[in-house]
């Protein structure tokens, strides 16, 4: 009986951390996709690029891996696993919140330049230059935390390739393309500030 009442406790606390993984998964999808349609590309040179898929694609299946693990291999998280996963995922999402307020009309998810745009010093791009791209390694390290299944490394591995190589055709792009880039460069560091 005791085993029971016990056994019942635990699937209910095991369903209360799925339903919160989805929420979460959920309001993050609603917040990037309101933001990426409501900001309009007007009057921009834009570089064709791959690595926009080689993040938005593995970094899509890394969310879905837990859910795949939840109904298929009947993956039970455990509090530590989730105790972890929340403040990454929540300190992503808060970062990547900070960072489209601060470019405002200056996002884009393309490597591009807008007619009459100008730097973003100012705000959380005043200690570094790509808090969107932190954001998405702290929210992929967040899934990775989750432990669900080895399936999560191989799309994570590839959502920071793709990151690490999108911030290296990027920074190339505005060195070439955008005045006063260089200086903002040499004060201003790429991931974590004051160090990377």
């Amino acid at each position: 009986m005791y085993t029971l009442i016990a056994r019942s406790a635990i699937e209910k606390e095991i369903n209360i951390m799925k339903y919160m993984y989805f929420s979460l998964i959920g309001f993050y999808g609603f917040f990037e996709f309101y933001i990426q349609h409501k900001i309009k590309s007007e009057n921009r040179t834009t570089v064709t690029d791959i690595t926009y898929f080689l993040i938005f694609i593995p970094f899509f299946l890394l969310f879905l891996s837990p859910i795949y693990c939840f109904y298929v291999y009947q993956y039970e998280p455990n509090i530590i696993n989730f105790s972890l996963f929340i403040p990454l995922f929540l300190a992503g999402m808060a970062i990547r919140f900070k960072g489209y307020i601060d470019l405002g009309t200056n996002f884009s998810d393309k490597i591009e330049l807008k007619s009459h745009q100008t730097l973003i010093n100012y705000g959380i791009y005043r200690y570094i230059r790509h808090p969107l791209y932190l954001a998405s390694i702290l929210m992929t390290i967040s899934v990775i935390c989750y432990k669900c299944s080895y399936l999560t490394y191989i799309p994570a591995l590839l959502t920071i390739i793709g990151i690490a190589l999108r911030i290296y055709k990027e920074e190339n792009y505005l060195l070439l393309n955008f005045e006063g880039y260089q200086e903002y460069c040499k004060n201003t560091k790429r991931l974590i500030p004051g160090i990377f």
